[in-house]
């Protein structure tokens, strides 16, 4: 198909979901997350300088959390290799993998220099949380609760699981750390909570462990 088939092949996309009755959420996030922007990282890779934070940045804001940065890179390799099975080079492979990389890093590291603290910006994701709790729990609770958490928690983390978190945080008033395990498809999910305090081992300490069934 010449010319710019993103629109059409969403619009086709939307059919195929439809009829295959995928949960809203999840098609959604093929719609919006995959099929639009399904020719970003080859455009990158192609034209742009990736070692340029600033194309990263932009680049991470598009995808949003790493798991659609993984589905959008399988999406891409499988898009070039369906063209023309030569199109992928092992240069290509190379470039598409380092922005793949430098993406995920930044989404999932060095997230401290970017701390939540506030900011009106981000008011309508802390009254969607809010939404989830009881309602004797107070818009400034939620805020109190992400302050010192980095920006990157509330923007890729579910708001349901975040008022999971929320929840069990509340615990740790009358012990000293609190568990839960969760099951998330064939998974196991392990939450390990703990309230901050200065230590030789960990300060705030939060963990996830995914265990096969």
């Amino acid at each position: 198909m010449r010319g710019n088939h993103v629109h059409p092949s969403t619009e086709g996309v939307k059919v195929i979901l439809d009829k295959l009755e995928l949960p809203p959420d999840q098609a959604d996030r093929v719609v919006c997350g995959l099929s639009k922007n399904h020719l970003e990282m080859s455009k990158i890779i192609l034209r742009r300088d990736f070692s340029d934070e600033h194309v990263i940045q932009q680049f991470a804001d598009t995808v949003g959390n790493s798991e659609n940065l993984r589905m959008l890179c399988l999406l891409t390799y499988a898009d070039m290799k369906a063209v023309n099975s030569e199109v992928v080079t092992p240069w290509k492979e190379d470039l598409l993998w380092q922005l793949y990389v430098e993406t995920y890093n930044h989404l999932t590291l060095g997230l401290a220099d970017d701390q939540y603290t506030q900011q009106p910006a981000l008011e309508s994701d802390i009254e969607e949380i809010a939404k989830l709790l009881p309602r004797a729990i107070s818009t400034q609770n939620v805020r109190d609760f992400l302050h010192g958490f980095p920006r990157q928690y509330l923007k890729n983390t579910p708001k349901r699981q975040i008022a999971d978190h929320f929840l069990l945080s509340r615990k740790l008033a009358d012990k000293p750390m609190v568990m839960h395990l969760g099951m998330n498809g064939s998974l196991y999910d392990v939450l390990v909570m703990t309230a901050d305090r200065p230590g030789p081992l960990f300060e705030g300490y939060r963990a996830c462990f995914r265990i096969s069934e």
